[in-house]
């Protein structure tokens, strides 16, 4: 369970002056990769509501695994359609998770995905924005494909 005193610690404080953030990269039981963890802060502090967020979400986010899996499905177009065994048998990647200082509409920003080789051996990305307000996903879409 993580802690003010954690946070401080173990996370680098990076950015601008304004707009300092602390991170630190994790990996999630699970999960593929490993993930960029971001606390907004302002002027170098952050709220212990925060930390409640990160908390709740680290022990509980198994349960949203499912439901982003259901969206991804749902979203492919005709060429990931007939990859669909692949694609579903890829494990989830979480990319970055940003806990901001004030946002109106959400207290956790999730970003997250999964790779797959498409024509001609390239690799293809389904990306993921999810918006999570009071525990509950608020928004979740599909972000621009890329290629690599």
């Amino acid at each position: 369970m993580l802690t003010l005193e954690t946070l401080m610690s173990d996370y680098s404080l990076v950015g601008p002056e304004n707009s300092k953030s602390y991170i630190k990269t994790q990996m999630f039981d699970g999960l593929g990769g490993e993930c960029d963890v971001y606390f907004g802060s302002e002027k170098g502090k952050v709220k212990e509501e925060q930390i409640a967020t990160y908390n709740f979400f680290k022990d509980g986010y198994k349960k949203y695994i499912t439901e982003i899996d259901l969206y991804i499905q749902s979203s492919f177009d005709k060429s990931e359609q007939k990859r669909a065994a692949k694609i579903n048998d890829t494990a989830l990647r979480f990319d970055v998770i940003d806990i901001p200082f004030e946002n109106e509409k959400y207290d956790l920003l999730l970003l997250c995905g999964k790779s797959y080789n498409g024509f001609l051996g390239l690799r293809n990305e389904i990306s993921v924005r999810i918006e999570i307000k009071s525990g509950n996903i608020t928004l979740i879409q599909r972000e621009k494909q890329r290629l690599f």
